[in-house]
């Protein structure tokens, strides 16, 4: 219930808590109505970070937790390890899946000879009693796995178990006594159509492999769910992406059969990373408020894999990966602690970006906890706070060009005497200046205001979004980086 939620989040504020991880969230209600953003509100008014799931409803867009502009939203991407199982077919065709099976055999081998492979294609699921005479000794292929499943062909005699999950959004459980493997769905078909097509099926099995420098890493998982958010578009989010892909992590042992870890995948394996990285934060810039260490960790985020090439969406058949799929990008740690800019915003920053969402009196002072007078004549620019990144909303069916514009304030966290220019990045059909191109700061925590303007070409509604990137870059190394999008609806 959102009442035990808040409850929770009010017990770990008068409890003296940093930072908050929350792996849940409820799918789009106005903040008025949304208890995980009343009580992040009360959070950071006590200098708390909220870092919050994004959610595992991608990659159809705008399903998404946690969206208000208080809360750090994580999206969830792979990394570049995995371990794996290796099948070699009847046919000679090899395929892998990931597996995380550790006891070899009497003999000291991790390897499952020539073998019958099991598949009912009338009962993909598994759900129907399984015959020991039939299935021991035997590889069975399953829609899906979970622990039950698993000690039933295991006192059936199975020796291994091959899961066929729709989406890689899956989860496993290690076991020393049994293994199962997880296809990704492009592979498990090709598996499906030889166990359904040979007579007598057979495979050869590798256990206890593990894939060093995969490559490309980070991609976006396909689970993690998308911007933009709904209630408030003009913000971008997920702020971020961490690894959220086969994460081995402690577990209520009660859920796995007595197993105190498992193997995990979803946004909730990659909020635990930021919050980690915040508390990092936290511990080395504790006078920073929680909007100023979400600017770090965003403009120090990164967009390449290790492939030197754009992060890839697994959801979008590998395309590149938009700002409303990883946010700013992949979040860096070492970067994060040292970013030189940040963009912060205050508490009455938020207060007054409540009051251009149309909200009553009554359900601003809801979401705040104190009475609320929103300022006459409020400009606040086009999405009314000083966030990390800029969000412009267009008329797919505007017949002629049109700019919206941005007022941001810089805060130098860096050396006391610094200057830093614009560099931007604009795909065609999307204008950007920035005014003025370059700011100068002789003191810490000095402030600076400059303005962007976005302008879109008459034609190009026909994108979902266009987006480049505006990088403030000094000659000591720090870069620090925004998205710029154009996004049309």
């Amino acid at each position: 219930m959102g009442s035990d939620a808040l409850a929770a989040m009010e017990t770990a504020i008068s409890d003296g808590a940093d930072v908050l991880s929350l792996l849940f969230g409820y799918l789009l209600p106005p903040y008025f109505q949304d208890t995980i953003a009343t009580g992040a509100f009360a959070a950071i008014k006590k200098g708390v970070v909220v870092v919050c799931s994004a959610g595992n409803s991608g990659p159809e867009r705008g399903r998404m937790h946690n969206g208000a502009p208080w809360i750090f939203m994580i999206g969830a991407s792979t990394i570049d390890r995995d371990f794996v199982a290796s099948l070699k077919l009847g046919d000679g065709s090899v395929i892998k899946g990931s597996c995380f099976y550790t006891n070899p055999n009497k003999n000291g081998s991790y390897n499952i000879h020539q073998t019958k492979i099991i598949y009912e294609s009338g009962d993909p699921a598994c759900k129907r009693h399984f015959d020991a005479a039939t299935v021991n000794g035997t590889v069975v292929l399953c829609a899906n796995m979970n622990s039950l499943l698993i000690q039933v062909l295991k006192r059936a005699g199975v020796r291994a178990l091959v899961s066929l999950p729709k989406t890689e959004s899956f989860s496993s459980f290690p076991d020393d006594n049994f293994p199962n493997i997880v296809m990704k769905p492009e592979d498990g078909v090709g598996l499906v159509k030889y166990a359904s097509s040979d007579s007598s099926p057979i495979v050869e099995v590798q256990l206890g492999l593990t894939s060093l420098g995969v490559k490309p890493a980070p991609s976006m998982a396909s689970f993690s769910s998308r911007g933009p958010y709904p209630p408030s578009p003009n913000i971008m989010k997920p702020d971020v992406t961490a690894p959220g892909v086969n994460i081995f992590a402690a577990w209520l042992p009660n859920t796995t059969e007595g197993d105190n870890y498992a193997i995990l995948s979803g946004t909730s394996m990659s909020c635990p990373h930021v919050a980690g990285l915040a508390v990092l934060m936290k511990a080395i810039h504790s006078e920073w408020s929680p909007a100023a260490i979400k600017s770090a960790i965003i403009t120090t985020s990164y967009r390449l894999s290790n492939s030197n090439k754009a992060i890839m969406d697994l959801g979008y058949r590998g395309n590149p990966a938009t700002p409303f799929d990883m946010g700013a990008g992949h979040v860096d740690p070492n970067k994060a602690v040292d970013p030189g800019l940040v963009y912060d915003i205050s508490v009455e920053d938020y207060a007054n970006y409540l009051c251009t969402l149309n909200y009553t009196t009554k359900q601003i002072q809801t979401i705040t906890g104190t009475p609320v007078s929103c300022p006459s004549g409020l400009d606040l620019g086009s999405d009314g706070l000083n966030y990390p990144s800029f969000t412009a909303i267009f008329n797919k069916n505007a017949t002629s060009s049109s700019s919206s514009t941005f007022k941001r304030t810089l805060t130098n966290v860096g050396d006391d005497i610094s200057y830093y220019k614009a560099v931007l990045e604009v795909p065609k059909g999307l204008k950007v200046q920035v005014i003025p191109d370059a700011v100068e700061f002789k003191k810490k925590f000095e402030k600076v205001n400059f303005t962007v303007v976005v302008e879109v070409e008459e034609g190009v509604g026909n994108e979902f979004v266009l987006y480049g990137y505006l990088t403030w870059v000094d000659e000591n190394g720090h870069v620090v980086k925004s998205p710029v999008l154009a996004l049309f609806q």
